[in-house]
């Protein structure tokens, strides 16, 4: 059953902050187009994931050599033999590390270059899923999209669960671009 929209137009706002599209957004996703805003924002969340992968690295690395180093000295172990080790290790997780980016980049060259967009319609269903922590997604229809607690607080406070949802999203990403609440017919 489906929930009655009081507000299509704060429902639709809801969607609009918990996914950061405009209505310009729509408009083109609407005609198959992702926006030169939403690729410029695809770029900038490869490329903060990035500077989060570099800087974990090299918080690791750091430890790690401090960590070893003070180990080899109380124990009486060679420290370059130490730092040869632990400088192959950080060399072997630093090429699986990027192996996975430039994986993720080529991932969102193909889907800007192809600008496949895909949509699907059904039920808007809001769920958490409780491990160690939180995991928060949305089903529209038989689709599921992993969103943050942000756009999840944003989702769940427009009072937008069991509204009828028309949503864009990228095929190759999952990426969700724009959406809208649609009117009962």
């Amino acid at each position: 059953m489906q929930a009655e929209v009081a507000d299509p137009g704060a429902a639709n706002a809801a969607l609009q902050a918990g996914f950061n599209f405009t209505p310009a957004d729509l408009r083109a996703n609407q005609q198959g187009r992702i926006t030169e805003r939403q690729e410029r924002r695809m770029r900038e969340q490869h490329q903060d994931t990035i500077r989060i992968s570099r800087g974990f690295f090299i918080f690791v690395m750091i430890i790690g050599y401090l960590g070893s180093g003070l180990a080899a000295l109380t124990e009486g172990l060679s420290l370059i033999q130490m730092w040869g080790w632990i400088s192959f290790g950080f060399l072997c997780l630093y090429g699986f590390v990027w192996t996975v980016i430039f994986f993720d980049r080529r991932q969102l060259e193909r889907t800007l270059r192809d600008g496949g967009l895909a949509q699907t319609r059904g039920p808007l269903r809001l769920v958490v899923r409780q491990d160690k922590t939180p995991s928060y997604y949305f089903y529209v229809g038989a689709h599921e999209f992993s969103i943050d607690h942000a756009a999840y607080t944003r989702l769940q406070r427009g009072n937008l669960d069991g509204q009828q949802a028309l949503v864009y999203y990228t095929k190759r990403w999952r990426w969700v671009l724009s959406a809208a609440i649609e009117a009962e017919a």
